[in-house]
């Protein structure tokens, strides 16, 4: 027969090793956080702020105290929509998914700090959980808008964004609109088939389709007539991903004409013909539109 004395100190035992490691797994984790180029804090189940790192704190433009009911649910000194309503603290997004239980993503907000200026950001909001797999609070994640926006109007390869119900395009980047010749206007509210990268209609509703279906479509060597009637050769590649619960579809093109140049004068025989290629081959990667958080269960070990 077990003695009583023993099984609670057994007990005793499981249950401070399971807070240890839990201690040290918030450790790592936090760790990881505060190496991030991307803001990033916790709030617990009240709305009390229990972590922040430095990125999450420059973009506040202060340095909020943790726990401290001052400063529930966000270190900013004030919120703003996306239409420049402003947004009470305990109607943010951090307010709403500890309310709510569930996430709220890819939402745009304005922040203002105490010197006036201004940032505006993406913010990925998800609830945490315990070891129990109860709800302990809520991780936040803001991404600095204008700083990949720059990048995606840098990048030197052409990008579209599309709405995946309509197909048509929502947004391009200056490199793709010099490529084809077209003003960002007039890429706005078009289908693919209509700026020279398919030849009608039919052709790109299939390779829509094909893209539903798979989520991932490219082609090695695809002919492109630009505005003016040039000829070029591009690599394409599209790609479906969620934002806010939505699908967007973004394109990457990317211009091979001189590359295929060489290659004739080297005596190779590219191919004439779109060819769909296997995405495990592909070196593309997607576009950081937005961020996808960790996990929220067992990411950040609640107390």
């Amino acid at each position: 027969m077990v003695d009583p004395s023993q099984q609670a100190d057994g007990a005793l035992h499981e249950r401070r090793q399971a807070e240890l490691l839990a201690g040290e797994s918030e450790l790592r984790f936090r760790r990881l956080l505060d190496n991030l180029p991307i803001g990033a804090y916790t709030c617990d189940a009240d709305g009390l702020i229990t972590y922040f790192n430095q990125r999450a704190a420059e973009f506040w433009g202060r340095e909020p105290k943790l726990n401290d009911p001052a400063d529930r649910f966000c270190g900013s000194s004030k919120m703003f929509s996306s239409d420049g309503t402003p947004i009470p603290h305990n109607e943010c997004w951090m307010a709403l998914a500890l309310r709510d239980g569930k996430g709220y993503n890819g939402r745009e907000c304005t922040v203002e700090r105490p010197d006036g200026s201004h940032w505006v950001a993406l913010v990925h909001v998800n609830p945490l959980y315990d070891a129990a797999d109860h709800p302990c609070g809520a991780m936040n994640v803001l991404l600095d808008i204008i700083r990949y926006r720059r990048l995606f109007e840098a990048a030197k390869d052409g990008i579209l964004i599309l709405d995946a119900d309509t197909a048509r395009i929502t947004d391009a980047n200056p490199f793709i609109a010099e490529l084809l010749g077209y003003s960002h206007a007039d890429l706005i509210g078009k289908e693919l088939w209509q700026i020279g990268l398919f030849k009608d209609v039919d052709e790109s509703k299939a390779a829509m389709r094909e893209l539903q279906e798979n989520g991932y479509i490219r082609y090695e060597d695809m002919p492109l007539e630009t505005k003016e009637g040039r000829r070029i050769e591009v690599e394409f590649v599209s790609n479906v991903y969620k934002e806010d619960h939505q699908s967007v579809i973004q394109c990457n093109i990317r211009d091979i004409t001189e590359r295929r140049r060489l290659e004739g004068k080297q005596g190779r025989s590219p191919s004439k013909c779109p060819r769909p290629t296997d995405a495990r081959t592909s070196s593309w990667q997607c576009w950081p539109m937005s961020f996808a958080t960790p996990s929220p269960r067992s990411a950040m070990p609640c107390k």
